[in-house]
């Protein structure tokens, strides 16, 4: 277990041993009992009679959970459908077919507002389009990133559950380090309280690499504050990051998305909610950066990263052989959907802390 003074006393082994994932097959498995399962749909009527589908590998993460330090989950693939599928003489880089699900696979578009004057009429929260959109997921479909446009700027905004998750989980390592740590986030408010009250907050923050020993400057922008009244209904949908230039966002810029699109990363997700810590005595305003629930945590996400690898057939050198390795970050998105669909928003997507605890309580490692 990671605490606050191992952190600080242990440095790089602190770090990595809270952000370590068992890739091969004798970490996985181990002794363990493996589920097999595949990607197939189920249906089964539940207590009130009505038909609901279900995905076999959602029921088979069910039943790993029951006792996952003796199960564990293998899949039968392909995950990604065919048409992600990209022959490998044609692959730019190793990771071209989970980038090619990440960049095509369908939105789960949040309908924002347009104009201030719908914002503030409508009273618009993301938490209300969340529960409004969520509720139309099909387990049977598949959907790749969360997205909503700028009510000022008209720019698409771009979320992956994989790096609301990852970025829930390096805020939870940030608060486990004591503030004066370089562990720890660190947020500095430039906070014009007119221009606030207009545009929202901006703050200029360093958020900790999960795997280097250094801290990545910059800005979010367009933060819907308290005193901004009415406009906070419309200023959130125009939330940003400036001049962050992690590796992800590199990589994103040179191949992924369209010109002027702001893609979220897991340190955004972090600083977003190291920000929303610093300003919740002031009545801080929620965006659409989703506080994950304690079974998506512990259930799915976890089970997902350390206890499931997919077994698919490869070619070298003229023989097909069956490899089992770890999910991708497109398999991990498109699974991650699938249990949306299928628990919906409320038990995924919105942590209560009556029921919850601290998301600092969740359970996020496992060995």
């Amino acid at each position: 277990m990671v605490t606050v003074q191992s952190v600080d006393r242990r440095g790089m082994h602190a770090r990595h041993e809270f952000f370590y994932r068992p890739t091969g097959v004798k970490k996985v498995f181990g002794n363990r009992n493996v589920i097999t399962t595949d990607m197939g749909l189920v249906s089964e009527p539940d207590e009130q009679g009505h038909v609901a589908t279900s995905v076999s590998v959602l029921e088979a993460l069910a039943h790993c959970a029951q006792d996952p330090e003796h199960r564990a989950v293998l899949i039968q693939g392909p995950i990604l459908p065919d048409a992600y599928v990209v022959p490998k003489e044609e692959w730019e880089k190793p990771s071209e077919p989970l980038r090619r699900y990440l960049k095509y696979a369908p939105d789960v578009y949040l309908r924002a507002p347009r104009s201030l004057h719908e914002a503030v009429s409508q009273h618009t929260s993301p938490l209300k389009l969340r529960r409004e959109r969520f509720v139309t997921l099909d387990p049977a479909e598949t959907y790749g990133a969360l997205t909503w446009r700028g009510i000022r700027t008209r720019t698409k905004r771009r979320m992956h559950l994989t790096d609301v998750l990852e970025g829930t989980k390096l805020f939870v390592f940030s608060e486990l380090a004591s503030p004066d740590s370089h562990h720890h986030i660190k947020v500095d408010p430039c906070i014009d309280v007119k221009a606030a009250a207009r545009q929202g907050g901006i703050y200029v923050v360093e958020v900790p690499s999960r795997s280097r020993p250094l801290a990545y400057p910059f800005r979010l922008e367009s933060v819907p504050l308290a005193n901004a009244g009415d406009q906070r209904y419309a200023i959130w949908t125009d939330l940003r990051e400036e001049k962050h230039d992690c590796e992800e966002n590199r990589y994103n810029f040179g191949y992924r998305y369209t010109a002027g699109e702001v893609v979220f990363c897991a340190h955004s997700v972090a600083a977003y909610l190291a920000v929303a810590k610093l300003e919740r005595s002031r009545g801080f305003i929620s965006t659409p950066v989703p506080l994950v629930s304690r079974f998506f945590v512990e259930n799915i996400y976890n089970l997902l990263r350390s206890r499931t690898l997919v077994e698919e057939e490869t070619t070298v050198d003229g023989k097909t052989r069956k490899i089992k390795r770890p999910l991708n970050k497109g398999e991990m998105e498109l699974l991650l959907w699938k249990a949306v669909s299928f628990y919906g928003h409320d038990k995924t997507c919105y942590a209560r802390p009556q029921q919850d605890g601290k998301i600092q309580d969740y359970t996020w490692q496992l060995r």
